[in-house]
Parts: structure tokens; C-alpha cells; sequence
């Protein structure tokens, strides 16, 4: 069993964990008809397949190539989404991409219509019948596209890891085995011991998720498509603060005092430009390429880009103070790359993790 604990609640979505809304946001993430080609879908971009991801350096969407396609695995554990952490919850991550024009390029009235010609009888079953959409004004309208992202965001919490070896190999030993029940290789236990000691990813990437949610400026570059424009957490902060669909924002179900994490956070942290989200480290192996631009295909190129750090310079800010070259030999890069690969498990074999016609109950 996973030891990646239940995401925590989300008091802005009351459908958070209704199964029911999490049953049509399973439909909605596969929908292409929201798209204007027809052809993208949520899913386009993240497969079950991929770990949620798409394997590309950067997403095509129904646009110019946006940033590289994070995987969605227990995201709804992390209080950010998105690279830049420009939402604060799932929903509102889903109604992003909905209406970026790189992404999705839907149009609010496009989701209102096509839930109603497709998905009527499931939304039924969650939100109640649907509006005259003929005669709808645009605030009726909104609360249908708000809604649809709600069912989304309930879907996108039924996305949870399978075990990789390190969890076998942490049981193992909590159970007494001082050699972890074999599951990591002498060099991947090697690795680990770099991780936690010289290497310092632990400074990062920790937790069962092997990640602390933060946003720093690791000198990663932009995809080619918007090389020198991405400042990252800098805009990502302001666009949280400012979207209506936020915590604090007019569709939130959420009390003023359940949204700690935007009444205190700060807008002119001098950091937060060329900042990026630490991203999860479990199935990395899986889920190349690496870093918002996807510029390191492998785990080899990521372990290199932060052995010699020193040699890359950020588009926007200043490189974090306390990253410096690991100048690690050949053979503890290998080690170090073994370690990494035991924290891939397989693709979650449930039926949250399969299309809707693939996995129908």
C-alpha cells in the first residue's frame, strides 16, 4: 500500500470527494469535444499510460508548445498546481487549461454545450438538471464551466501511486530487515545514502511524494517556444492571488479562514522569479523529460545539469543560493541514478487510472 497519505481536503470544492462528481470529471478529462479541433482532451496531454504525462519536451495542445506536461499522481496532495503554482486547487488548475489558448482553447459556453449534449444525465446526477443554456446569461453560464471543473478536480483525487521498491524497501526495514528485504541494489542504496548526505536532494525532495512543494530557481531554461518569457513563480503567485477561481474567489466554497495559504503568502518574494515547483520525484524514471522547459530528456541529463550547476545560468533571477555542483565521480552518478529508478512503481492498475470506456464498472 502507498504510503502517499489521502490528499487533504479541499474546502473550496464541496464535490471534492463525491463519488459520483469524480465519476463524470473521469468522462470530462477524456472529453475532445471540448476542444475546437475535436481531438484534445485533458487526457492528450496527461495519459494514464505515461504516469499522466506525455513523454514530450514541452505539451502540444491546441496551440504553440506550452511548458512540459508534469504527471498527475497524487498532485491533490500539494497545495500548488501548475509549474508556477498559478492555482491553488485542482478545479482551478482543470478551468485553466480549459480556456488557455495553448492548451485546451474551449471557450466557457463550448463546456456548457457540450456537457449538456453529452454528459447530461451524469451531471444530473451531481449538480442537479442543467439551464436553458439558449437563455442563459454569462453568470449561469460561468457556474456551469465552474462546475464542470469542480467534477474534474474530484476525478483528478482518485489518482493515486502504486508501491515502487523504496516502499518495500522502507517497510522492510521498519519490519526489522537490515537489509531492506533486498529491494534496492548496493548502488541504489549507495545512491541513497548521496540523496540524503552529499547530494542534498534531501533538501527538496523529501516525504513519501519526494517533494516539498516549493518554488526555486535551479537555472532550468524555458522550452524553445518561450525561451527568455517565463518568470515562473514571480507570475504564477499573482495569477493565484488574482484568479477568480482561487480559495478566496467568488466560486470557492471555501470560509475566508480555510485559505490560509493565500492570505499569507507573499507576492514580492525576490525568489520567486525563474522559480519553478519542485516536482515529485516518484516514477521520475518513468515520466522524462525533466524541469518545467523539458530540457533534460533523462535522469542522466537532470543528475548532470546539478553536478555541474555552476555552468548554467537562469533566463530570469538568480540561481538559489544554497545549490552548488555536486561534483559527483561517474560511479556516484550511477549510483545516485539507481536510487532514483526505485522510485518508479508501475501505472496504477485501478480504473480511475484507465479511460471510461476501457474501465466502465
Amino acid at each position: 500500500m502507498s504510503p502517499i497519505a489521502p490528499p487533504p481536503a479541499d474546502p473550496s470544492n464541496k464535490w471534492a470527494d463525491d463519488e459520483a462528481a469524480a465519476r463524470l470529471g473521469h468522462k470530462l478529462f477524456f472529453e475532445t469535444a471540448f476542444s475546437p479541433s475535436g481531438e484534445t482532451a485533458c487526457a492528450t496531454c496527461h495519459k494514464p499510460s505515461l504516469f499522466f504525462s506525455d513523454g514530450l519536451t514541452v505539451s502540444k495542445g491546441e496551440g504553440a508548445p506550452w511548458r512540459h506536461t508534469p504527471n498527475l499522481i497524487a498532485a491533490a496532495n500539494s497545495p500548488w498546481q501548475g509549474w508556477d503554482g498559478a492555482c491553488d486547487s485542482l478545479w482551478c488548475m482543470a478551468l485553466l487549461a480549459l480556456e488557455h489558448p495553448e492548451r485546451m482553447a474551449s471557450t466557457r459556453l463550448k463546456v456548457a454545450q457540450t456537457v449538456a449534449a453529452k454528459h447530461g444525465a451524469e451531471w444530473a446526477e451531481v449538480f442537479g438538471a442543467l439551464p436553458d443554456l439558449a437563455a442563459a446569461d454569462a453568470a449561469t453560464i460561468d457556474g456551469v464551466f465552474v462546475q464542470a471543473g469542480k467534477a474534474l478536480g474530484a476525478y483528478l483525487r482518485q489518482i493515486r501511486p502504486a508501491e515502487a521498491p523504496i516502499d518495500h524497501y522502507v517497510a522492510a526495514l521498519k519490519a526489522g530487515d537490515a537489509d531492506g528485504g533486498g529491494h534496492l541494489s548496493d548502488s541504489a542504496v549507495a545512491g541513497l545514502d548521496l540523496y540524503i548526505g552529499r547530494a542534498g536532494c534531501i533538501a527538496c525532495h523529501f516525504g513519501p511524494r519526494f517533494t516539498n512543494d516549493g518554488f526555486y530557481n535551479v537555472a532550468s531554461l524555458d522550452g524553445a517556444a518561450q525561451q527568455g518569457h517565463d518568470r515562473g513563480r514571480a507570475d504564477g503567485v499573482i495569477a493565484a492571488l488574482d484568479s477568480p477561481w482561487s480559495c478566496l474567489g467568488d466560486f470557492s466554497d471555501a470560509e475566508t479562514a480555510q485559505c490560509v495559504h493565500l492570505l499569507y503568502v507573499n507576492p514580492k518574494e525576490f525568489h520567486a522569479i525563474g522559480a519553478f515547483k519542485v516536482a515529485s520525484l516518484r516514477n521520475a524514471f518513468e515520466t522524462a523529460p525533466f524541469m518545467h522547459g523539458g530540457l533534460c530528456k533523462d535522469l542522466e541529463q537532470s543528475i548532470e545539469h546539478y553536478n555541474r550547476i555552476d555552468l548554467f545560468a537562469p533566463p530570469f533571477g538568480i540561481t538559489e543560493p544554497f545549490l552548488e555542483s555536486l561534483n559527483l565521480t561517474t560511479a556516484e552518478k550511477t549510483d545516485l541514478h539507481n536510487f532514483l529508478r526505485s522510485l518508479s512503481g508501475p501505472v496504477p492498475d485501478t480504473w480511475w487510472a484507465k479511460s471510461p470506456q476501457e474501465s466502465a464498472p
